[in-house]
């Protein structure tokens, strides 16, 4: 199992860090004049997946991304208070749903069944749980590529914001941007590979606990202005993850309270600061509450050795 999930790991940074070295470039490799190819062959199946996803998550009945919040909000809570618990299950549900959502937007895509099929719906929820199960069975596989994952996030991020304040090398120089993704990408990979993690779990899930309840509370906080709330603002409502998205830094669109005001802060609108804000209070709590748990579980083992110390005496 442990040699499966290296190689698992090692290809989903191999394919994170390829992946941004396509997107990063200024120009279209230039292909071999034997192939002959189009510039519009060149497909990203990791967008393809990214839009189909989105395509499921954007369902446009108000029933539909409400349901879509309270699950973000619920997983989120979970995640920042007891992360260690349910950190197992909800990467099951989290790539278990993915899987439920590209099998419905499949059977959509072929045409043979409409959005409101019950079959459509079952053949999803099939995908699903076959894939949960899987995931049970492979967690520490898809742990590695969760950890990838993380670090491709951070120096997505990081890229971005350098960028965007100047330092025009991290879009020009794509060694630079090659080496950039790959140290910090491998770096979580291998942090999740030698069991580093396991001692800053509750940190992690409170980390990723965040976003999951700011968006939330953002989606609700809009829809409530969307009827009236708030006083005078101009809210622009969307679909749920339109608001995880604009909090972690993946989509530009501005959704929210406040959407259309000018930048708050080098080109940060309000709304994304305002869910960043609660995104860095709740991992400031989740965080401390995780901390409070593990002193308080290291006192009572601390607590009960000499108790067992002395029990082991009065058998001798």
């Amino acid at each position: 199992m442990m040699r499966l999930g290296l190689v698992f790991g090692l290809s989903a940074v191999a394919l994170v860090v390829a992946q941004e070295a396509i997107h990063t470039s200024e120009e279209t490799a230039k292909v071999a004049p034997a192939l002959q190819l189009d510039e519009t062959d060149q497909v990203s199946v990791i967008d393809t997946i990214r839009e189909a996803v989105l395509r499921q998550l954007r369902d446009q009945s108000a029933s539909g991304q409400e349901l879509n919040a309270w699950v973000s909000l619920a997983a989120g809570v979970a995640l920042m208070f007891d992360g260690e618990l349910f950190f197992k299950w909800i990467v099951m549900g989290g790539f278990g749903i993915a899987a439920m959502l590209l099998a419905q937007n499949e059977v959509a895509a072929s045409g043979a069944l409409g959005d409101g099929s019950s079959m459509r719906n079952l053949m999803g929820v099939e995908a699903g749980l076959v894939v949960a199960f899987i995931v049970y069975y492979a967690l520490d596989a898809l742990l590695l590529v969760l950890g990838a994952w993380f670090g491709f996030f951070l120096a997505h991020s990081s890229q971005k914001f350098l960028v965007a304040h100047g330092v025009e090398a991290f879009d020009t120089a794509h060694w630079l941007v090659f080496a950039w993704y790959s140290i910090i990408t491998l770096f979580f990979w291998f942090l999740v590979a030698t069991k580093k993690h396991v001692k800053m779990l509750g940190v992690i899930t409170a980390f990723f606990g965040g976003p999951l309840v700011a968006s939330s509370i953002s989606f609700f906080l809009t829809e409530s202005a969307m009827h009236g709330g708030f006083g005078a603002t101009q809210p622009v409502i969307g679909a749920w993850v339109d608001f995880l998205r604009l909090i972690i830094g993946t989509s530009d669109d501005d959704v929210g309270i406040w959407a259309g005001a000018p930048p708050v802060l080098a080109g940060v609108s309000y709304d994304r600061a305002f869910g960043c804000g609660i995104w860095a209070l709740c991992f400031v709590v989740g965080s401390l509450f995780h901390a409070k748990v593990k002193a308080a579980k290291a006192k009572e083992a601390a607590n009960q050795e000499p108790l067992m110390s002395e029990w082991i005496q009065v058998e001798a």
